[in-house]
């Protein structure tokens, strides 16, 4: 028995690595995006077809793997979301042929400033997805200037070998990086702006029918909604009267406790917003760009319907934790 829960241990944890690994790469690739648009430039045939396998592999090992975070592959009625499978495939490609690229520069130059990239990237990677409490976009970015230098190198290798320009070739996939890169800032920008219009219209609505609005969650959502006038519930502190009302913002964090059915009851139902093709934060498409707990992707791409704050009542006066002194 010791022994099959000393194997289900180690299991776990080379699970729990293998998971960490993974979405780490995936990170690399989607914020370092311009990695995957310049494959062409700086592999081979050998090295694209690779790549493809790669893809398939980390696909397959992604399905395997079932939930990451907050997000399951598998939706509802067992279909796999197959479109988040092969972002996060093609972006964890990328990642890894960032650090395959790394460390063939390494030997190739045997330098103190190709060192110092070395470093500077496989650093990054390591802390990003290993070592800092959760894996985000802004962990990665920092090394985007060493990764532009060693994509460069690679490019300028290769066109020295074929007698090609080397400009020409630079620029084109820099285009669809540029597009990617201005629709997940605007997407993140709708999404911190929908926070602030939802606030308004909410605080405007519910604030003058209830003796008290109090809401969970934190972030932009909790900037805006006190300076409206609302409270924001403490579990330890706060009283609810059936005469309050509790908001609870549908993607946001720290929104626990849950009421039960005796307890409280849908007093109404706010869907603010619009619908989005991009998401940076959302783990019903698996976005995570500040946080992997919501996903394993730094940002994902696929309609998604504007979610609705729910608006909840209490049957009676309550508390969620009853204070009690100690003796």
């Amino acid at each position: 028995a010791v022994k099959q829960q000393y194997t289900s241990a180690m299991m776990t944890k080379a699970t729990l690595g293998l998971t960490k690994a993974l979405v780490g790469l995936t990170f690399v690739g989607g914020t370092i995006i311009t990695i995957v648009f310049y494959a062409p430039l700086i592999w081979l045939r050998k090295g694209i077809l690779v790549g493809v396998v790669l893809t398939v592999v980390f696909a397959l090992t992604t399905i395997g793997i079932g939930k990451i975070g907050f997000f399951s592959y598998i939706d509802d009625s067992g279909a796999i979301l197959w479109v988040a499978v092969a972002q996060q495939a093609i972006f964890a490609v990328g990642g890894f042929s960032l650090l395959a690229l790394t460390i063939t520069d390494l030997f190739r130059h045997r330098d103190a400033d190709t060192g110092l990239i070395f470093l500077w990237v496989v650093g990054t990677i390591i802390f990003a997805s290993l070592i800092n409490w959760t894996i985000n976009a802004r962990s990665i970015l920092p090394m985007a200037p060493a990764a532009s230098i060693i994509i460069v190198r690679r490019i300028e290798q290769l066109a020295a070998l074929k007698g090609a320009k080397l400009w020409p070739r630079l620029a084109l996939p820099l285009i669809p990086a540029l597009i990617i890169t201005f629709w997940v800032t605007w997407a993140d920008f709708q999404w911190a702006n929908e926070h602030r219009k939802s606030a308004k219209v909410i605080c405007t609505k519910y604030k003058p029918a209830a003796t008290k609005l109090m809401f969970l969650g934190h972030w932009g959502f909790q900037y805006y909604m006190e300076r409206g006038g609302a409270e924001s519930l403490d579990i330890l502190r706060t009283y609810i009267l059936p005469s309050d009302l509790i908001v609870v913002p549908p993607n946001n964090t720290n929104v626990s406790p849950t009421f039960k059915k005796k307890e409280a009851y849908l007093y109404d139902g706010v869907v603010p917003g619009t619908a989005r093709w991009l998401s940076t934060m959302d783990p019903r498409s698996g976005a995570g760009f500040y946080s992997d707990l919501w996903g394993p992707l730094p940002y994902s791409f696929g309609l998604l319907a504007p979610e609705p704050y729910i608006i909840i009542g209490v049957h009676k006066p309550m508390r969620f934790i009853e204070w009690k002194p100690r003796k």
